[in-house]
């Protein structure tokens, strides 16, 4: 771990992500950037049209790291989405 890069506002988090089903919603601390990409190999695999609002999803990882204590004043919303195959 580069120790030059642990100090506010994420310390060492690099990413928070969030499993739904088969789907990974992981948001990219430092490149502001919500990365959604399949779980390979999943059992449970999300419907067509069930896929939760990533903006949404971005919105329940700020206020998780809310209520951890971090300062979420550098993310920018809307968070650009990158899915990843």
């Amino acid at each position: 771990m580069d120790q030059s890069k642990i100090g506010p506002p994420f310390y060492s988090l690099g990413s928070v992500g969030v499993f739904y089903c088969d789907r990974l919603f992981n948001l990219m601390l430092e490149e502001n950037v919500l990365e959604i990409c399949r779980v390979e190999g999943h059992t449970a695999p999300l419907g067509e049209g069930d896929t939760p609002d990533s903006q949404s999803v971005v919105g329940l990882i700020i206020d998780r790291l809310v209520e951890d204590g971090y300062d979420v004043s550098s993310i920018r919303t809307p968070v650009p989405v990158r899915v990843v195959d």
